[in-house]
């Protein structure tokens, strides 16, 4: 659940957003970005904290990273604009890279 959910407020598509970003950090980590015993303080938790970044993989690139951030961001003003930016965003954090640091293409 999105923190806008959580307090009650209208939600559109960046609450998808921040779906697919839970979606996608569970996928990388294994485990859920917010996981508490109980649905009220996995709540407070959503409304309150970052997730624990460092249960990544260590090798998780800073792109892929950075997306994830910019997905679980609380407020969603600063969330990606469109799942459509994320799909941009993936294909150039897992894009093989040119020797010049350059997307090959």
């Amino acid at each position: 659940m999105s923190p806008e959910q959580a307090r009650g407020q209208p939600v559109d598509e960046q609450a998808d957003i921040w779906a697919f970003g839970v979606v996608l950090f569970e996928m990388l980590a294994g485990r859920r970005p917010f996981r508490v015993g109980t649905v009220t303080d996995t709540l407070a938790e959503i409304l309150m904290k970052d997730p624990n970044w460092t249960e990544l993989p260590s090798g998780t690139p800073e792109p892929l990273q950075r997306l994830l951030r910019r997905c679980l961001e609380r407020d969603a003003t600063r969330r990606l604009h469109s799942i459509a930016d994320a799909r941009i965003e993936l294909r150039e954090a897992t894009a093989p890279r040119t020797g010049s640091g350059r997307q090959s293409g």
